[in-house]
């Protein structure tokens, strides 16, 4: 919604084109802060056939490089002004069956006895270009077994835990950390082997919402509409405003409305907000 300044009209005040025109072109424009969507949500999902009694996490190293328009290819430099990604929430699930208790490896039967073995432990980790080693922690989740496969009544499986609103440096690396310590029992001379199948890791990031860029490879031909414009056209001080008038300059407005109706890939839509992109 545009932000519009206007004069408020008493009784006995002649209609001026302060009143009409300078309103409808406050409607014609919308700046960017007046958008309510700011952020552009995106995800990144791991997914492991089986995590098992191994005693080992599995790690997986990502990036979430900048944008095109913010990389700099030739001198391989930070840009300043880089927009920050945000960490909004990690979830976890695997494949119980829909079942409560622990699943055996080899044979896949459920094992209520060894429920409490089930805890999952997932960090994010990061360092820098330069660094050898992922030495900072970003953020970390324990989640218990009675919660993920104990509970009789209610399993937090898929579990998700958001508003973590953890930084993520573009110009950093970074590594998913995944481990069940309990699948491997040290305590126990024969233990039961554990497993569990088609652990999902679901990360949920946010980008500020940027100007796209045209110069995309094989971008399709109607990605961007026509940028609309809209002239208002002011009569001039002494000219008497007629209804007839008005009419046919609030119809524009309502054109560019319409044409984003109907806008779309077959129709070739046109739109004020030029950061309509995220990653």
């Amino acid at each position: 919604m545009s932000k519009i300044t206007r004069k408020k009209l008493t009784r006995g005040v002649a209609l001026g084109t302060d009143h009409v025109h300078d309103p409808l072109d406050a409607i014609g424009v919308a700046d960017a802060d007046q958008v309510k969507v700011q952020w552009a949500p995106f995800r990144v999902t791991f997914n492991f056939p089986v995590l098992n009694d191994a005693n080992r996490p599995i790690s997986i190293p990502f990036t979430l490089p900048p944008l095109q328009q913010f990389f700099d290819p030739v001198d391989k430099e930070a840009v300043k002004g880089t927009p920050a990604i945000i960490l909004d929430e990690i979830a976890f699930s695997f494949d119980s069956r829909s079942e409560r208790g622990a699943i055996r490896e080899v044979l896949g039967s459920k094992d209520h006895a060894t429920t409490k073995r089930c805890d999952v432990e997932i960090a994010i980790m990061e360092k820098g270009s330069d660094g050898l080693h992922f030495n900072k922690e970003v953020s970390s989740l324990h989640i218990p077994s009675v919660s993920i496969a104990g509970s009789k009544t209610e399993r937090a499986n898929p579990i998700a835990v958001d508003n973590i609103n953890a930084a993520i440096d573009p110009y950093k690396s970074y590594l998913l950390k995944l481990l069940a310590p309990g699948l491997y029992d040290s305590t126990d001379p024969d233990p039961a082997k554990l497993a569990m199948p088609n652990a999902t890791v679901s990360l949920r990031f946010r980008h500020p919402m940027v100007v796209g860029v045209t110069t995309a490879q094989n971008p399709p031909a109607l990605l961007k509409g026509a940028a609309a414009t809209i002239g208002i056209t002011t009569p001039p001080a002494s000219t008497v405003i007629e209804a007839s008038h008005l009419q046919v300059e609030m119809g524009k407005v309502d054109e560019v409305f319409l044409s984003k109706l109907n806008g779309g890939f077959p129709v070739d839509p046109t739109y004020h907000i030029d950061a309509d992109s995220g990653y």
